[in-house]
């Protein structure tokens, strides 16, 4: 668990960029921190593994306080991902996943079972990369060794600052995806900063929404699209709000079984209806087949049943 009590982090009189922030982050949950630029959103990730301090207030990570952690220890046990993917481009892939494993003092055969593993889990062929450079690979393959290197001592937390900001649309919403099928097979508690609040929609357990420095709201999704706290949170997550609650919820949800009359096009369980209302608007359908991760159809899903949801 994480908590930050009463923090505020001032570089001057006149410039204060976090303001009496209290929050808490529950161990194995996605916190996204969502608001304009400049409302202090980085600088609560970088006191979390202080690369920054507070001011005042304190910062708890399962209950002790970072202040009193050798940082350079402390990083070591949290993962840092970040929008520029800052892999070292001296470094092969190998290397640059090994990098902790290596400070920590692991063998070379578990560093090298773990480097595969990780290939494998972020959807990259290990056979084809370990040696290659990072200026050799695509932004989203470097992006997603980005996300490997920063799970490869296996760290209870992992902050991301911006992770699939620099990334092409088609790109960032397999990422996105793939991220998120990731922490369904391992327990992490994230704090996700991010600008888009379809991606905090889609990734965050709970939304922490800044202005100024301040927090304005922190509640699940739900409840921040239903009730938000304030005009500010009201007019930040749009006026279409009532079809972004669309991803709060999954195909699986709502289909039906599989329809005698062939759809044209295919969707994936796990996609939200707010995709999938996207793709039957693109497409002129009213109607998808749904399908598991293998492919197989094993639903059908109708504009009315989203409508009705």
């Amino acid at each position: 668990m994480i908590r930050l009590e009463h923090v505020t982090k001032r570089y001057s009189p006149e410039r204060t960029s976090v303001e009496d922030l209290t929050i808490d982050i529950k161990e194995g949950t996605t916190a996204a921190l969502i608001g304009p630029s400049g409302c202090g959103k980085t600088t609560v990730l970088r006191m979390i593994n202080r690369l920054l301090d507070p001011t005042s207030g304190r910062i708890l990570v399962d209950g002790k306080d970072v202040a009193t952690v050798d940082p350079v220890s402390l990083r070591r046990h949290i993962g840092y991902v970040i929008q520029n993917i800052g892999l070292f481009p001296h470094l092969t892939i190998e290397e640059n996943i090994a990098a902790v494993p290596r400070l920590l003092g692991w063998d070379n055969w578990k560093i090298k079972q773990r480097t595969e593993e990780l290939l494998h889990l972020v959807g990259l062929e290990a056979n084809e990369l370990l040696q290659r450079y990072p200026k050799q690979l695509s932004g989203g393959q470097r992006q997603r060794i980005g996300v490997a290197r920063a799970l490869a001592a296996d760290p209870p937390i992992l902050l991301m600052d911006e992770p699939f900001g620099a990334i092409d649309p088609i790109a960032r919403t397999r990422l996105q995806d793939e991220f998120k099928h990731i922490l369904a097979k391992v327990r992490k508690t994230v704090v996700l900063v991010t600008h888009d609040i379809d991606e905090a929609l889609k990734l965050g357990d709970t939304l922490a929404i800044m202005r100024d420095g301040r927090l304005v709201q922190h509640a699940t999704p739900k409840v921040v699209l239903q009730q938000p706290s304030d005009a500010f949170v009201n007019d930040f997550i749009g006026a279409d709000h009532a079809i972004r609650r669309l991803e709060l919820f999954k195909v699986s949800d709502v289909m039906s079984g599989p329809s005698r009359t062939s759809a044209t096009a295919e969707i994936e369980e796990g996609q939200t209806l707010h995709r999938a209302l996207a793709m039957m608007i693109s497409l002129n359908v009213d109607c998808l087949s749904v399908v598991d991760r293998a492919g197989s159809i094993i639903g059908t899903i109708t504009r009315d049943t989203i409508f009705s949801a």
